[in-house]
Formats: structure tokens, sequence, C-alpha cells
């Protein structure tokens, strides 16, 4: 979730101490056997150009109750030399206001040379930080000295400086997976819902419950005659959660442009907060409705604060849409408009990056950039139209029971035209038609955002009336061919 929430578990008080510890490693870093090795194809899929031999997983809680830690730990087997994009890794985290960071990364290449393991470990200069936009960055790094039979490994550890996340974990990858395991470990002070979206049966599934203490320091100070200060600390037991899940033999999953997402097909397992149960205070419920983040959404300044913003020449376009008799005269020439001025920078956000008024001025932007600026010219034609947030065909199939903004990733527009049509305009296709909505949002779910009614409705989104679209094109077929 691009905004992320905090909480105090007590008031005016200090944390230190005492949570669970990580689970123990199966499968040690840097331990790798010489079969691994001398392997020349996977034994299930023998075709594959590379091989993920581990994939680990390891969740659990910081001291203080409110952040979390993941330690990952990979290991990658190359086969022949179309496998070498399997080198190349990028690891996101959000960089806004520090709220996540990776640390302990580790990596290095393992190479059979004269029946010997050799190593060559990567070099710290090789670690490159990217900025994708104002909330997002990427570490970036290609393993040194690949070839054919060699093995990659690394590990690292992700910490999220909140509590209320824990991010979907995939079992399966574009190339086969020999073991994969999550493991989590979840104060009973959090309840999340677990997801689950799989068709192989788990080769192991324990769970456990163990315990951890949180401690407490709080101070006071007397100030009379003579100033006294009083430190007292307190501990609060509370029970662990364990659960761990591992596959094996997990097929590659491939997309083509007749399969939905990667992400709706992929095997994986997600969670969802649905309360918290604060240590001494009373329970939070986290299970949000639709209203409570369209109300999240209204009040985020890189969205709902950009709706009513002025772009330039506005007043000119306006002036040309009021010549048009009906709505939807209108709506077609703004549209057309906006997507022939505009032009899509290929960033898909449900947020804005450097908002309407700047994308407009360099016409260019994100999604949401583009289609804010579509909604606000269609409000001043006096065209009734609201954004809607959408996930596209790429990021996989939103669903209306799992209440975040994290599976949204653009806006669109949504223009009711009676109670039986309406249209979800999207103005970043070159290509798109007004009534006519875009291949690449059908079968999904939006929610739209009445901000005058106050409400939010999740709306199937189909195409329903058929669209004639003729294209004419004059061409010259010269002797060469």
């Amino acid at each position: 979730m691009k905004k992320v929430c905090t909480m105090l578990f007590l008031a005016f008080i200090a944390f230190s101490a005492g949570a669970q510890a990580p689970p123990d490693q199966d499968q040690p870093y840097g331990k790798v056997d010489i079969a691994d090795l001398q392997m020349t194809q996977c034994d299930f899929e023998k075709d594959a150009n590379a091989e993920i031999l581990l994939d680990v997983g390891k969740f659990y809680y910081g001291d203080d109750l409110n952040s979390t830690i993941e330690e990952y730990h990979g290991r990658i087997k190359i086969f022949n030399a179309n496998g070498n994009d399997q080198a190349n890794i990028k690891i996101p985290f959000e960089s806004l206001n520090h709220n996540e960071y990776i640390n302990n990364l580790e990596a290095e290449t393992i190479n059979l040379v004269d029946g010997k393991p050799q190593v060559t470990k990567l070099d710290k200069k090789s670690l490159f930080t990217t900025v994708i936009d104002f909330q997002n960055s990427e570490i970036t790094f290609a393993f040194p000295n690949v070839k054919p039979g060699s093995i990659l490994e690394y590990k690292y550890k992700h910490v999220r400086n909140y509590f209320s996340y824990l991010p979907t974990w995939d079992f399966q990858a574009p190339v086969p997976v020999r073991y994969s395991e999550l493991s989590v470990a979840i104060p009973d002070v959090f309840y999340f819902r677990v997801a689950p979206h799989f068709y192989q049966a788990m080769v192991k599934h324990s769970t456990s419950v163990g315990s951890g203490v949180l401690k407490v320091t709080s101070h006071s100070l007397s100030v009379g005659a003579t100033a006294t200060s009083d430190q007292q600390s307190d501990s609060y037991p509370y029970n662990v959660n364990n659960e761990v899940w591992g596959m094996a033999n997990v097929p590659s999953l491939q997309t083509d442009d007749y399969t939905s997402s990667f992400a709706d097909n992929v095997q994986r397992i997600g969670f969802d907060l649905v309360s918290v149960r604060p240590i001494g205070g009373a329970n939070i419920n986290y299970s949000a409705t639709w209203a409570n983040v369209g109300y999240i959404l209204w009040k985020d300044r890189d969205f709902g604060d950009q709706l009513n913003r002025h772009v330039a020449d506005e007043d000119g376009i306006i002036s040309k849409a009021a010549l048009f008799k009906t709505d939807d005269e209108k709506i077609k020439f703004i549209f057309d408009t906006v997507r022939n001025a505009m032009k899509w920078n290929g960033i898909d956000r449900w947020y804005t990056i450097d908002g309407p008024p700047k994308a407009w001025e360099n016409k260019s932007g994100n999604s949401t950039e583009i289609n804010l600026i579509l909604n606000r010219l269609l409000h001043l034609a006096n065209v009734e139209a609201y954004p809607m947030v959408v996930s596209t065909r790429k990021n996989g199939k939103a669903s209306p029971y799992s209440t975040n903004t994290r599976q949204f990733n653009r806006t669109v527009v949504y223009a009711p035209l009676d109670s039986t049509r309406y249209y979800v305009l999207d103005a970043t296709g070159k290509y798109n038609i007004y009534n006519q909505t875009p291949p690449e949002l059908l079968n999904s779910f939006g929610l739209t955002l009445n901000r005058k009614k106050q409400t939010y409705d999740t709306l199937t989104i189909s195409r329903d009336v058929p669209v004639r679209q003729v294209v004419l094109i004059n061409a010259e077929i010269k002797p060469n061919g």
C-alpha cells in the first residue's frame, strides 16, 4: 500500500527488547553441493535454461512490533547462455520517508573449476540504487563471472517500518523452482487473513506457537522543591503464531498474449490484515470497507488533492466543448483532445508523481496524471464523470474482496450515460477510443469515487455493447515490394 500507517501501542513510552528470533535456515548460505554444480539440466523440466534451486523467505516482527523483517535467500542454477538473464537482480523497496530499506546483502557466483567450487563474490561497488519515482526505488546488480553451469546465490534483509503489511509470496517463477519455502512468525497481536492460491500439494506445512515479550520503559518527572525522575520497566508477554509452507518441483510459468497476467496464474500465498489487538488496548478492526479505501484516496495528496488542479489552456478547450450539443459529443471531443495532446510515459500508478499541471505542461505523464486531466476537463464541461482506480491485465485481476489500494495500478475515468450505459475512458493509449473499454481493463473490477455524494462503488468492467471502428489506410505498393 502506498501510504503506510503507524501504531502506538502504549502512550508516552519507549520500546526495547525481546521479540522472537527468526527461524533457522535449512540450507546455509555458501554451502553448495558438488552434485548441483555438476547438474546439466532440470530434473522435472528438461528444456529449462535455468532453475531456481532454493527460494526461501522468512518473515517476522521487529522487537517493537512496529516493523517487519524479511530475510531472503535465493540460489539459481544456470544451464546455458539463454538463462543468463537470471543473473540480473532487482530488489524493489519503498524509499519514501525511509519506510523500507535493504541491508545485509551478499551475493556470489560459484563455478566448478577442476572439480572444486570456485567462488566469485559480488563487489559492493556493483550494487546500484535506482530511483523509480518519488516513492519507490530498487537495488540492482548483476552476478559476476556467470557461465553455463554457474550457481548464483544471494541473500538480504528487507526491513519495513510499519506493521500492517506482509507481502505476497510467489512459489512459482518464469523458470522452474526446485524448492520454495515461506515461514512467518506473527505475534497474536495481529490477525491476518491468509489467501492461498495454488494447485500443487505442499511438501511441507507446519504450525507451532512460540512466545515473545515486549519490554516497555516509561519515565516520569516531578518538579517541586527538588526535581526527581523515575524510570519503570514493564514486560508484556504475547504468543507468536509460526507457520511454514514448502513447495517442491514447481514448473515454470510463462505468459503470452492469449493468457491473463502472471499475477493471476502464479501459485502464491497472500495476507490481508484483519484486526490488531494492541497490548493493553481494545481490538482495532483493519478489515476495511471500500468506503474506507475511497476516503483514504480522497485525502491522499497525490490523488484526491490533484483532482482540482488547474491545467493551462483549459478554458479554451471547454469553450470549444460547449459548442457540442450532447454529452456524447463533448466526451468524444475532450477525450480525443487529451489523448492526442498527451504522451503516456509507460508508468502505471494509481497516484500521481509530478501532478496533472506539470504533466500537461510537459505533454507527458503517468496513466493517472493523464486521466485526472481528462476527468477535470469533463467536469468543467458539465459532463458527469468520476475517477475510477483499476488494475490492468498485466498487473492482474483486482479482487472485490481485498479492500486495499495495493492491487490497483491505474486511474481511469468512469462516465455514466444513463442507468444502463457507461463509458470507461482511458486516454493513455493512442489507439483507444472514447466509447470502447480498453481490452487491458476488461474482466476485472474498478472502484469508482463520487466525491460529491461520498459514494464508493465497485464495478465489474465488461464490454457489453459492440462498437464499430473504421480504419482507412491509403497505401502504395512499390515495385520492390
